[in-house]
């Protein structure tokens, strides 16, 4: 197909209809009447004919007698105001002085009749998105042809940026493709008539001026398919912006669609501005590289992309090109595969898979073998449950090494051509393997020195290998940390790697405290190294044990600098590893939902990115589900059991799995669904029990919750046997000083305090307190939560000084509204009122601030009203009283009929009233009291200390009452 000009609406390619051209917030009409006729004179040029008309112009095919030669003519219409003139004059100056084979050439500026020209050279050929179509409909092109075409059009936008120009509208239909073979980048210079919120005298009024195409016959701002961000957004275009058109047509022009798409154009801007891409189809042959190199070019933030057309240019023309190590711990010294290199190995080594046979048997051979098997067989508990174990992690270890066998000869028996496609998928393979290897390694070298603990979470530490045949495809290689490409910086790099290995399995085994120190080593080399993909690992490794060891503050600090790093670098899967930890933070520790959603959002577009990965989709849907619960959505739900069928099609490890159907045992819970509930923590346990062995600490997790279901029912006999169970499973699995027990000595405690036993409770609480205090280097939440249950039974056991110095050390790291009515309510069974409605105005101030806008907890309103309304009452104030402890009573019956403390303090607030009203309303009293009493009757054993007070005040005895 051969066309004059591309921008003729008759002779070349029409636009395709879902780009339609713009100007600010409307659209222009093409086609305008009126212009010169055939044989007029532009002048020195005669006209031709018409080869376009735009809102702004209209171009025509002229003759220049002078040099004997068409040109293409583009006369602005006399509508363009002289500010407007003057910039297309400048532009069009600048690029006349721009020689450049893949720019189009302009020979003349000139004005004629108060209209400013531009005579250029009249290009010939195919339009680039006519040669994506066709290409596209008869056989895709391959990847380096489609290079070879957009690699000089780069040039061209290169070219025009070093003196200046900013094309602004770089789209296929603006790239001309000659016979000679020659590519031809046109329509330069959107010139903005001002810069975005300049008026003509220099000040800003947020006005946005007409927008005159250098090049272009119509008016127009860019096309929105390929538009960045920032020009969606209004704001100004640079490079930058030119680099995110340049990627998004080069995408089309490999994969024969747009990486952005929507049902409207509200949705198309949508995916544009979070980088939503459609999945692209897998097998498509696109090298790794080149698709990172595209992703990097298209991020919605402009810092994120390359600095400019240079630097992406240069890393399009050169791929990385690396040796295939066979193994990360060559270079360390364990000599798993003695440091052949790829080309080395392929070659002239007599057996090619000699070394991964050697690499493996020094990993599980029959002397690792022996290790593991000494180590399980100590004495120190265990006998017949070890075996189990042993038996078990003995299989899946040998399961995993003739995987890894398999897969590794598959790649060591490939004589890939120096250089090539195929070499470059070999080099994949291989290091993702290599790397596999280093986690199997770093983890049968510690099973050798398996304590009882650590002999109990072996099964979960080995089903939680990445497995070999994940290597085979872009599934392996993109967990695949990349390593440099200088020897000595990759001989770093992999040490470090090898090292992190070492760390990750002392976490798996529970060993977070020896793995801490280490962890901030490696966190230091990395940093040191430069290499963004190491750093990013390093700090997500390290944000991770922060995590589970408490220190949130730390591990938001590094998990937020991995986030930004991996992208910045277009590390996909870090970013989507990294965004886990994040949601968990932000919905179980800081409750900022809004973040959790980000986080949760950005996760379902990497899952779209990356081709829909059934673990990806899984974690994504068990995420929203999570998100739903935290907002008590009922759709929370439907979306936990919808993760459950995503994670056995993912083929995830046990605990995984174990975890959805603990948080969807939850959510029946909080709908009172308990049969649902007890049921699917049942079939969690047959599981666990299958998968994980008897002793594991899953089953303490299960009983725990099994525990809270029949409390929840009113079991408390049960619930105590479960819970004690539980606690001996984890002092089994982790000892006796781990978190985890404290978690279950503190569901422990408050059962003994329901039924009776406050001694056992104190020391229990006490217990887990010391615990706790020991394990964390920071106030830990759940510390906070003991010291505050242990200060209420403190409280109503008469030690209100002891309850009130607990209360004021949990708050010394926080402020919760809860712990400020706590601490009231202390102050008030001290008789210390003055101080204690400060503390209680503090709570509802607290309240107000953290609704933001919204309405404060009613719950926690009525609370800190009737503690109020108590201060008064004990100073005789009745009339404040009363007002106080009815708007109390006021807040309880506006909270929602089905939460959690709604009876609760409704009961209380009107027994609260009927204190106050038995002198001077008494009939209205008994009635309050009769309903308090009612609710607290239907729950004998956890009412009791209420129901005593109860029975006091129906006596005539004086009483008190606080929380």
């Amino acid at each position: 197909m051969s066309v004059t000009h591309p921008d003729h609406p008759t002779m070349g390619p029409p636009e395709p209809e879902d780009e339609t051209t713009v100007m600010g917030n409307h659209e222009v009409s093409r086609g305008l009447d009126g212009g010169l006729r055939r044989g007029d004179a532009l002048g020195r040029y005669l006209v031709l004919d018409v080869l376009g008309r735009g809102g702004m112009g209209i171009v025509y095919a002229a003759y220049d007698p002078q040099l004997d030669r068409r040109v293409a003519i583009k006369l602005v219409g006399q509508g363009a105001s002289s500010v407007e003139d003057s910039r297309l004059l400048r532009e069009a100056q600048a690029l006349a002085k721009l020689n450049h084979p893949n720019v189009v050439s302009v020979h003349d500026v000139g004005t004629w009749r108060s209209s400013v020209f531009v005579a250029m050279e009249l290009v010939e050929g195919e339009t680039l998105d006519a040669w994506i179509q066709r290409r596209h409909a008869e056989a895709p092109p391959s990847w380096q042809e489609v290079l070879e075409v957009m690699l000089p059009a780069g040039r061209g936008l290169e070219a025009a940026h070093a003196v200046g120009i900013v094309h602004r509208d770089f789209k296929p239909h603006n790239v001309m493709l000659a016979p000679s073979g020659r590519v031809t980048v046109l329509d330069f210079g959107l010139a903005r008539a001002l810069e975005p919120g300049e008026t003509a005298t220099g000040t800003t009024d947020g006005a946005r001026l007409p927008v005159t195409s250098l090049t272009e016959t119509g008016t127009v701002m860019g096309t929105p398919a390929y538009m960045s961000p920032e020009q969606h957004e209004g704001r100004r275009a640079d490079e930058r912006s030119d680099q995110f058109s340049f990627c998004v047509t080069l995408y089309q022009a490999i994969y024969g669609r747009r990486p952005f798409s929507g049902s409207s154009v509200g949705d198309l801007l949508t995916a544009i501005a979070i980088g939503r891409f459609d999945p692209t189809r897998p097998g498509d042959g696109v090298p790794g590289w080149l698709r990172a190199v595209v992703v990097r070019g298209l991020e919605p933030v402009p810092d994120a992309r390359y600095a400019s057309m240079t630097e992406l240019l240069a890393a399009l023309r050169s791929p990385p090109t690396r040796g295939a190590p066979l193994v990360v711990g060559a270079v360390l010294g364990l000599g798993l595969l003695g440091g052949l290199g790829w080309a080395l190995l392929g070659r002239s080594a007599p057996d090619p898979c000699q070394p991964a046979e050697d690499a493996m048997a020094r990993a599980w051979g029959t002397e690792p073998r022996a290790a593991v098997e000494s180590a399980f067989r100590k004495d120190g508990g265990g006998g017949a449950p070890r075996e189990e174990v042993l038996e078990q992690v003995s299989q899946d270890l040998d399961d995993f090494a003739s995987e890894w066998l398999e897969e590794r000869r598959a790649v060591c028996a490939l004589q890939p051509e120096l250089g090539s496609e195929a070499e470059r998928v070999a080099t994949k393979r291989a290091t993702c393997l290599d790397q596999r290897l280093g986690r199997f390694d770093a983890l049968v070298r510690l099973l050798a020195e398996a304590d009882h603990a650590m002999v109990i979470r072996a099964t979960q530490a080995v089903q939680d290998l990445p497995p070999p045949e994940d290597c085979r495809d872009a599934r392996g290689w993109s967990v695949t940390v990349p390593l440099p490409d200088e020897p000595d910086a990759r001989a770093s790099a992999e040490s470090l790697l090898l090292r992190s290995d070492e760390v990750y399995a002392l976490a798996m085994m529970g060993r977070m405290q020896q793995a801490l120190p280490q962890v901030e080593e490696l966190l230091a080399e990395a940093q040191a190294t430069g290499f963004a993909p190491l750093r990013v690992h390093m700090m997500r490794l390290a944000g991770n044990l922060y995590t589970q060891l408490g220190n949130y503050e730390r591990a938001k600090e590094l998990l937020g600098g991995g986030l930004e790093l991996s992208r910045l670098h277009g590390l996909d899967m870090l970013e989507f590893q990294i965004r886990d930890p994040l949601i968990f933070l932000a919905l179980g520790v800081d409750e900022e939902l809004a973040v959790a959603e980000l986080h949760i959002r950005m996760q379902e577009v990497l899952t779209e990115r990356m081709g829909n990965r059934p673990m990806m989709r899984a974690r994504t849907v068990h995420n929203r589900a999570r998100l739903a619960d935290a907002r008590g959505d009922d759709a929370a739900l439907e979306l936990y059991r919808a993760a459950i069928p995503l994670y056995e099609e993912a083929d995830v490890p046990v605990v995984d799995l174990l975890v959805v159907y603990d948080n969807l045992a939850s959510a029946y819970e909080q709908a009172g669904r308990f049969d649902d509930a007890a049921e699917l923590v049942a079939r969690a346990e047959t599981i666990a029990a299958e998968g994980l062995g008897p002793e594991h600490p899953q089953h303490g997790h299960l009983l725990i919750h099994a525990a809270r279901i029949d409390h929840s029912r009113g079991d408390y006999e049960s619930s105590t046997r479960k819970l004690e169970a539980a606690v001996r499973n984890l002092e089994g699995a982790y000892g006796p000083r781990h978190p985890n027990v404290a978690a279950a000595l503190n569901g422990l405690a408050i059962l003994y305090d329901t039924l009776g036993r406050p001694k056992d409770a104190e020391a229990t609480y006490r217990r887990a307190m010391d615990i706790l205090v020991s394990a964390y280097e920071v106030e830990h939440p759940s510390l906070r939560t003991i010291r505050k249950n242990l200060g209420i039974l403190l409280r109503h056991s008469g030690r209100a000084d002891e309850a009130l110095g607990l209360h004021v050390a949990a708050r010394s790291s926080t402020d919760e509204v809860e712990l400020r009515l706590e601490i009231g309510n202390d102050l008030l069974a001290l008789g210390r009122c003055e101080d204690a409605e400060t503390e209680l105005q503090a709570a509802l101030a607290l309240a107000v601030e953290q609704a933001d806008g919204a309405e404060a907890d009613p719950i926690s309103e009525a609370r800190a009203l009737r503690a109020m309304g108590l201060c008064a009452w004990k100073r005789g104030d009745l009339e404040r009283a009363r007002g106080l402890i009815e708007r109390s009573l006021q807040r309880a019956e506006q909270a929602p009929e089905d939460g959690r403390w709604t009876q609760s303090e409704r009961a209380m607030s009107r027994f609260g009233l009927a204190l106050v009203l038995r002198k001077t309303d008494a009939e209205r009293a008994e009635a309050l009291a009769e309903q308090a009493r009612a609710f607290w009757a239907e729950k004998p054993v956890q009412q009791r200390h209420r129901l005593e007070v109860m029975r006091a005040w129906q006596a005539g005895e004086p009483v008190e009452l606080f929380d």
